[in-house]
């Protein structure tokens, strides 16, 4: 038996939604939030070569991973601070 195959992400009606670095809502005191499951939210990945990719960044590691044609990236550290998260807010 599986116990957790995988966590679901939904946006739901009533909420505002929008990406920000991950530098400005990492602290969470701001009225946006990361849409995380776990220590996961998604991100928009900035490959060496200039190219966005949707992706995964894994908050408490600070890794931010995608793939794309085949090939993995990954980034490490500080520089996934100017990467963009998907956050939400409360009720309008």
């Amino acid at each position: 038996a599986v116990d957790n195959i995988s966590g679901v992400t939904q946006l739901q009606l009533g909420f505002e939604y929008k990406w920000m670095s991950y530098k400005e809502v990492k602290g969470g005191a701001g009225a946006f939030k990361p849409l995380h499951v776990g220590d996961c939210v998604p991100c928009v990945l900035k490959t060496a070569k200039g190219a966005e990719l949707l992706g995964n960044l894994h908050m408490k590691m600070e890794k931010a991973t995608a793939g794309f044609g085949g090939k993995d990236s990954a980034v490490v550290g500080p520089a996934v601070m100017d990467f963009l998260v998907l956050c939400r807010n409360g009720h309008k």
